[in-house]
């Protein structure tokens, strides 16, 4: 492999001539085609060996014949060229339609804008190394995001102690916890860390492939054994985030851990939809009444219609009032889906615990919540 050649498929001539003369300034060969045809007919000659096969493939979604999601399809199945880094140079912003992208296996993508010559040479760099250290495909973690319909479900309690667990269980592999419950997060108060970065600033100052400085804005937590990505401490610094890096920094951070847990808190957000859509499942988390369950129902019927698969979802019920309420089956009935778990009713445990900063495992170690959150730990390994 010419570790030099880059393959551009895109429509735009203009784009094509600037291109051209950026990557050759840069020391790159560049092979341009303008549509998605002969992008499939250089593919079959890349496969019988007739010409060497690229380095990476830039490409443009708005083709003239293709779509780009069309082309990028059918790369990603050859054999010869599934593990080729591509990057997507669009003007589109579609947070969803940029999360697909990255679950059918692109590098990274960057928006058609000016001044953007330095964030994509630094991509191109990027994948390429990740390409050749065999890092671009076989070394990704899995993301799990949490969410519910509702409020006061207990869900970040939820997701930080399950992630918590599963750390213990999976040690020496490594497990983020990110916080993007807008407009103010609460991992950081959960866990009693102290920080001035959060992933508002970070999404605001950081390039989703300059991994060193991402990691820089993670933190270790004392007493658990998850790294966190801190949430917005005000109204005033959540608006810092900028959506359309979300999913891309979040693919860089799944190369560098093993799980990724991601707190969506209540909002069905198009940001949280985005999210959703990359994840490897939604966990949704529930309380045993009627408003939960019409609500739930509502948003999982959302959430096909944007093409999540109802099998990528996960729910956990969780007592966090009391003893009463719906039972099991009739909230299943009424959501349509299964209940994998229940974590029975704490009383003031979870409080207690939580105003301590300490997992719940580490003070109540052998009661029944404890045994539910290893299980279900278990379950998302």
């Amino acid at each position: 492999m010419d570790k030099h050649n880059i393959l551009v498929i895109d429509s735009d001539m203009a784009t094509q001539i600037w291109l051209g003369n950026l990557l050759t300034s840069h020391g790159y060969q560049m092979d341009g085609v303008q549509n998605g045809k002969e992008g499939l007919e250089k593919l079959s000659t890349y496969s019988d060996g007739s010409i060497e096969i690229p380095a990476l493939v830039i490409i443009d979604l708005e083709l003239v014949d293709l779509t780009g999601e069309e082309v990028i399809n059918i790369y990603r199945n050859n054999p010869t060229l599934g593990e080729i880094p591509i990057i997507v140079f669009s003007k589109r912003q579609d947070l969803l339609e940029i999360s697909r992208l990255f679950q059918m296996g692109i590098s990274d993508y960057v928006t058609k804008k000016p001044g953007i010559e330095n964030e994509l040479l630094g991509k191109i760099s990027s994948s390429m190394l990740r390409a050749q250290t065999g890092d671009a495909m076989n070394k990704k973690g899995k993301l799990i995001s949490f969410f519910s319909a509702k409020g006061g479900n207990g869900t970040s309690t939820i997701c930080l102690n399950l992630a918590h667990c599963l750390a213990e269980n999976v040690s020496p592999k490594k497990v983020l916890v990110v916080d993007l419950v807008l407009p103010i997060g609460s991992i950081a108060i959960m866990t009693g860390t102290q920080h001035e970065n959060s992933i508002a600033n970070m999404t605001a100052e950081v390039k989703p492939h300059d991994t060193h400085k991402l990691k820089s804005f993670l933190l270790p937590v004392e007493n658990w054994s998850v790294s966190i990505l801190p949430g917005s401490e005000s109204v005033k610094e959540s608006q810092k985030l900028e959506p359309s890096r979300i999913v891309p920094i979040l693919n860089s951070l799944l190369r560098a851990f093993d799980y990724v847990f991601v707190d969506l808190g209540k909002t069905l957000s198009t940001i949280s939809q985005s999210v959703m859509n990359f994840s490897e499942l939604i966990a949704v988390v529930v309380s045993p009444d009627l408003l939960t369950a019409e609500l739930t129902q509502i948003a999982v019927g959302h959430l096909n219609q944007i093409a999540i698969d109802r099998e990528n979802i996960f729910l956990i019920m969780n007592r966090a009032v009391g003893l009463a309420g719906l039972t099991k089956l009739e909230m299943e009935e009424k959501i349509g889906l299964k209940i994998q778990r229940t974590v029975p009713y704490a009383r003031e445990n979870f409080t207690l615990t939580t105003n301590k900063h300490m997992p719940y495992i580490s003070q109540f170690k052998n009661d029944g919540i404890s045994i539910e959150l290893q299980n279900l730990a278990e379950m998302l390994e």
